[in-house]
Order: C-alpha cells, then sequence, then structure tokens
C-alpha cells in the first residue's frame, strides 16, 4: 500500500510555524435519506426511525479529552491482544492532536433480525471511518467488525474509506476538498495508525 498522506487544502503560514486551519464538523458524513442529524454536546447522531438504531455517531476526540483513565473493557476491536480499538482512538488523538471518527451499524443481509417488540434491527457488523491531520496531511482509514463473539484485530478490518462508503451507502469527511477527500479516501496505510500486520 502507498503511504497515503495528502496536502490540507486551508494551511497558513507563520514565519516558521504552521498553523492548521480545518472546517467545524470535518467528522460530519453527509446526511442521507433516513437520517435524523440530532446534534449533542460531544457528538452529532443520524437516527434511523426505520431500523430504530443511528445509521451513524460522529464526534471529535482531541488529545485534551484523553487524559484520565478508561476502566471499559473493549473486547471487540483490537490491535494485537493488549492493545483495544478504544485505547487506539486515545493514541491517535494524542499523537496527531485529534482524531475524526465516524461509527455505527451494517445491516447487511440483516442476519440477526429485529430484537423487542419495537422491531429494533440487529445489525450484522459495525463500522469505524477514523481520520486524522499530521503536519499539513491528512490520512483516512475504515474499519469493519462483524457483530459476533469473534476477537478482531484491526489489521484484519481495515479498508479504504471509499471501501466503507461502498458498504455502508454513507458519504464521509465531505467537508474535505473534493480533490483532497478522493485521494484520502482512495487508499490507506496502516503504519500511519501504528497497526502492525498479524
Amino acid at each position: 500500500m502507498r503511504k497515503l498522506l495528502l496536502p490540507l487544502a486551508a494551511l497558513l503560514v507563520c514565519a516558521c510555524d504552521f498553523v492548521i486551519s480545518t472546517p467545524a464538523g470535518m467528522e460530519i458524513p453527509a446526511p442521507g435519506i433516513t437520517d435524523n442529524v440530532v446534534v449533542y454536546d460531544g457528538y452529532t447522531s443520524a437516527y434511523n426511525t426505520s431500523t430504530l438504531i443511528p445509521n451513524w455517531v460522529a464526534y471529535e476526540l482531541t488529545e485534551e479529552e484523553t487524559h484520565g483513565e478508561v476502566d471499559r473493557e473493549d473486547k471487540m476491536f483490537s490491535m494485537d491482544s493488549n492493545f483495544s480499538g478504544r485505547q487506539a482512538r486515545r493514541e491517535w488523538a494524542r499523537e496527531y492532536g485529534k482524531v475524526w471518527v465516524v461509527s455505527g451499524p451494517v445491516i447487511g443481509s440483516n442476519k440477526y433480525g429485529t430484537i423487542g417488540e419495537d422491531r429494533v434491527v440487529v445489525p450484522d457488523a459495525f463500522f469505524k471511518a477514523v481520520m486524522v491531520v499530521s503536519g499539513s496531511l491528512y490520512s483516512a482509514i475504515g474499519f469493519v467488525m462483524g457483530n459476533d463473539s469473534e476477537r478482531y484485530y484491526l489489521a484484519d478490518c481495515s479498508m479504504s474509506i471509499n471501501d466503507l462508503e461502498a458498504l455502508t451507502g454513507i458519504d464521509f469527511f465531505p467537508a474535505l476538498p473534493d480533490d483532497i477527500e478522493d485521494l484520502v479516501e482512495s487508499d490507506y496505510d496502516l503504519s500511519v495508525w501504528s497497526i502492525k500486520q498479524k
């Protein structure tokens, strides 16, 4: 895989210091036809009244928000046997200053059907779309993990954002200028994310 880091469109140069200017709401996907978008303090969600679950939840995690302990166990998403997906997002925010994340369900063939008398859809899998900026360069990656008892390694379920968009029907990171969005979403580099091949 080629290394995919691209120049930022909005880069302000002051002497020898770089100041990155990114649009507010960078993490918000383009609203879909079934999205009822609700903005909360700290995240935005697109609720689907047909499935009775969110189509996606988007948030920006900053380095400042990563301080403190996380005691929840994340058994499903793992970079290696000792590093969970939640820990990964925290580490990426610490390394890059912030990380933009979109998470949600993959309904697929709906092999698990529905639950409860309201018939809430049970997803076949779950996705994450993640983007960071380093200096003047963007990088993005997608993940899909099955809704089952398997333990998933991030390297095994990583993909380009374009592949994730094809699977989910969601347009991720539309706030990027189109030429940059096309390049950032077309490929990914595991080394940017400190993810090792198994």
